[in-house]
C-alpha cells in the first residue's frame, strides 16, 4: 500500500521570499569572487565591462554611499582581494 504524500508545491510567499531576500543576498555575496576574478592579470576586457555593469550599484556604494555600507562592503572585499 502506498502512502499519499502531503507535500504542497511552493506558494507565492515562498517565491516572494526568494526574490526579496535570497537573490539580493546572493548578489552581494557574489561581489567578492567577481572582484577577485576581475583583478586577476589575464581577465578579458569583456569581463571587466560586464563586471562594471552588473555591480554598478555596489561600486556606487563604495564610491560615495553611506559610510556604514561602504565599510561593510570593503571589509567583505578584504577577504577576497
Amino acid at each position: 500500500m502506498r502512502m499519499k504524500q502531503d507535500r504542497k508545491k511552493p506558494g507565492v510567499a515562498f517565491w516572494l521570499t526568494m526574490v526579496v531576500v535570497v537573490l539580493p543576498v546572493l548578489y552581494v555575496v557574489s561581489f567578492g569572487p567577481a572582484s577577485w576574478i576581475c583583478l586577476q592579470g589575464a581577465t578579458p576586457d569583456w569581463y571587466k565591462s560586464a563586471f562594471g555593469l552588473a555591480y554598478a550599484p555596489l561600486l556606487d556604494i563604495l564610491a560615495g554611499g553611506p559610510p556604514f555600507l561602504a565599510t561593510a562592503l570593503l571589509r567583505y572585499l578584504g577577504h577576497w582581494i
